[in-house]
């Protein structure tokens, strides 16, 4: 689009055309309106004298070409911004969203298999931590091994947060693109339990749409061009903050004395606003 309509301006104005434009270039829309009833600032009256003809010819010409250069310019603006956003509309945005504690009750689904297999019965909301190490007395290898052990049960039970499904759902058919940002380890069977997962409940989803081993979701989310990312963990937090991506945090029992300054939700429902309000800051900046 932008090379298609510099080449109009270049043929119209280094060469001299006396016409608006050739027919086999024509402009419709806007753009042509403009060119061809341009503002009354663009205008020069014609003089009939012989001896001002050239030099008014070359000053319309300049006018003419100085005003489309503008136009151009503001339709690259747009086109630039209507490209980053997918090519759907211009009040659709980019959410990168974490699964595990954003969109999914993991902490329940986790303390209820590591009590059957520790034999404890601590109920969800005593455990404040992220990592279960030392609530079930384990070093943090042994934490680590228990939770690669039980993983794949753990990803697959469990229960969405409140309203995520039917939030994400119609942000989605408003044309906003959703990716799934998550840690989960690329393995064909944790890829495959967590798309049953997200299908299962109702979620949005397309494959290629779904980013596992994301350990460095910052760097994720600004490839991606997310606008407003959605997190639990609170080191994931801290990188996304410090690389000044929009992040708004998820509410748990485990973050919430981490910044607690900084905007959070408790419920799905609640990002309707977040998101409309998003959307309002990117349009005023878009018309500076």
């Amino acid at each position: 689009m932008y090379v298609y309509l510099l080449l109009v301006f270049n043929q119209h104005f280094f060469f001299g055309s006396s016409s608006h434009f050739s027919e086999e270039m024509p402009l419709v829309g806007p753009l042509k309106k403009s060119v061809e009833h341009p503002p009354a600032h663009c205008r020069l009256k014609t003089m009939e004298t012989r001896h001002n003809g050239a030099s008014i010819f070359w000053f319309f010409q300049f006018g003419k070409g100085f005003f489309l250069y503008a136009r151009v310019f503001k339709v690259r603006v747009v086109y630039n911004k209507f490209e980053r956003e997918g090519g759907n509309d211009l009040r659709h945005l980019t959410l990168g969203v974490d699964i595990d504690g954003t969109i999914k009750d993991t902490h329940t689904a986790a303390v209820q298999v590591f009590n059957r297999e520790f034999q404890k019965s601590y109920q969800p909301e005593e455990i404040k931590e992220f990592y279960l190490d030392r609530p079930y007395g384990l070093t943090r290898e042994e934490g680590f091994s228990a939770w690669s052990r039980l993983e794949t049960e753990i990803y697959d039970i469990g229960l969405p947060l409140q309203n995520a499904p039917n939030v994400l759902q119609k942000l989605a058919e408003q044309g906003h693109q959703i990716y799934y940002i998550t840690a989960r380890p690329d393995r064909d069977d944790i890829r495959e339990v967590t798309s049953r997962w997200l299908q299962r409940h109702g979620f949005p989803f397309q494959a290629d749409r779904l980013l596992m081993g994301s350990h460095q979701k910052e760097k994720v989310a600004k490839k991606v061009g997310v606008d407003l990312f959605f997190e639990d963990a609170p080191d994931y937090l801290e990188n996304l903050i410090r690389d000044e991506v929009d992040v708004i945090i998820s509410d748990c029992v485990y973050n919430r004395d981490y910044k607690p300054e900084h905007r959070r939700f408790t419920d799905w429902n609640q990002v309707y606003e977040i998101v409309e309000q998003k959307m309002q800051e990117l349009e005023g900046k878009e018309t500076k």
